[in-house]
Parts: structure tokens; sequence; C-alpha cells
């Protein structure tokens, strides 16, 4: 079973992902709410699973599968190294790692032929889907080791 974390977990992305994470493939995946220190504790719902918001820290990306940074841009430039070390798949829903040199986007959902579509970070091409196309990717196993993903 895929353990996923959800970054910015209270964020209205966050709220999307959660929904489309449920309907999806991974709805039976371990999924770990994390966000700012301000919500720490909140409780949350994934799925039918009753949870709580856990503040980030340093061992928060441990052993997680998937990490999607859905907050603000500030949380993710702070920890998607972390989770990157950890091991983690990181997708980048925030718009954080748009400017991030030498980061490499991979989007398999969008090449139609089983191909992958890439681009580098700072090159002003992201790549372009709904919320629920970085979960099938993570679903399907067909992410990759950094992602970053724009809504449309």
């Amino acid at each position: 079973m895929y353990k996923i974390a959800i970054a910015g977990a209270s964020s209205l992305l966050g709220r999307e992902l959660k929904e489309a994470l449920a309907e999806s493939p991974l709805a039976a995946a371990s999924v770990v709410l994390l966000d700012d220190d301000q919500v720490r504790g909140q409780l949350d719902q994934v799925g039918d699973e009753v949870t709580f918001v856990q503040a980030i820290d340093p061992e928060s990306f441990e052993r997680v599968d998937f990490t999607f940074f859905c907050g603000t841009e500030n949380l993710t430039r702070k920890h998607w190294r972390q989770a990157l070390r950890d091991g983690s798949t990181v997708l980048d829903l925030s718009g954080a790692l748009d400017q991030e040199t030498g980061v490499l986007v991979r989007a398999p959902w969008l090449g139609g032929d089983g191909g992958s579509v890439y681009a580098r970070g700072g090159s002003g091409a992201p790549c372009r889907a709904g919320v629920g196309a970085p979960a099938r990717a993570a679903a399907t196993g067909r992410s990759g080791a950094l992602c970053r993903c724009d809504r449309t």
C-alpha cells in the first residue's frame, strides 16, 4: 500500500486533492495531512477516515511514497528538498518550483502514446493538467522523481 503526504492539506487545493484521491485507485493508500503549525491538530477527513493535520517536521516525509505540495509557495520551497532526500516522489501543485533551475518536470499523463512530456524548471513551460492528473499518475506508478503541475 502506498503512503501519501499532502503538504498544505488545509488549502483549497489540498481539499480538492483529498477528494480526487478518495475517488481514485489510491483510495486505499495511507494519507498523511501536513501543514504549517497554525493548523496543527485540526480534524479532517480523507475518504471515510477521520484524521488530523500534522505540523511538518524533519521526519514527516520518511517512508512516504508520494508528496503532493498543495499549500503556499513558501511551504513548498521550505520542504520539497527534504521530501526528495527522504525518497518521496515530489508533485508540486503550488507553483513554487516554476523558477527552480534544474528541476525536471515529467508529465506522462500528457503523452497520449505512453510517452512523457518533459520540461526543465525555469523554462517557462510547466505542464498543465487538472488536479486529478497527478493522482492518476501516482496511482499508475507513472510519476517522475519530481513533478511540477499546474491546475487548469
